[in-house]
């Protein structure tokens, strides 16, 4: 088992502020990782793949995943704070959403390798909520892709921090406020 209580993960609907949030904490200096979705659609995009979770989730699911273990990996050396715009849990939510038996390997790499035990949740927020190339969906899908995901979270046995609809900066500032409480 390998237990990265540095490793804070943010999780939510799309377009509830993470990724300002995950900025915010990048430019004050902290190490962050990037959404892996958003790295796949660019990727399929640019390759002519149908990897996008509009055009094939399932394989959007595997691809996520595959990238996200791979960012966890490639930080497990750290023993400083590092924070993650979602990670790997996603694509076992993807397979709830799917409705087809997530693969064993994924719920045995969820089951041992664990991120900080407080996973930060951005909850829908329609005030914010735009799309762009990489994300199409619209906000009922978002509030359905929320539910999912803090559902497959609390199964995986993590408890959930609610960032508050604050300014960008002052949801960093909460962030950093729950990380120093460690």
């Amino acid at each position: 088992m390998l237990d990265k209580p540095n490793f804070y993960v943010f999780t939510g609907g799309s377009s509830s502020g993470k990724s300002s949030i995950v900025n915010g904490l990048r430019e004050a200096g902290h190490i962050c990782v990037p959404e892996a979705g958003r790295i796949v659609v660019q990727e399929e995009n640019e390759s002519g793949g149908d990897g996008q979770p509009w055009v094939n989730l399932e394989r959007f699911a595997d691809l996520i995943f595959a990238k996200a273990l791979e960012a966890f990996e490639a930080h497990e050396a750290l023993s400083v704070p590092v924070f993650f715009d979602r990670s790997f849990i996603e694509a076992l939510s993807c397979a709830k959403a799917l409705e087809r038996e997530t693969p064993q390997r994924h719920i045995d790499i969820a089951r041992s390798r664990r991120f900080n035990p407080g996973v930060f949740v951005t909850p829908p927020w329609q005030g914010i909520f735009t799309n762009d190339a990489e994300r199409k969906t619209t906000f009922e899908a978002a509030v359905r892709d929320y539910e999912v995901n803090t559902a497959t979270y609390r199964e995986c046995g993590y408890e959930l921090i609610v960032v508050p609809r604050l300014s960008v900066e002052e949801r960093v500032a909460f962030v950093l406020e729950r990380v120093s409480e460690v």
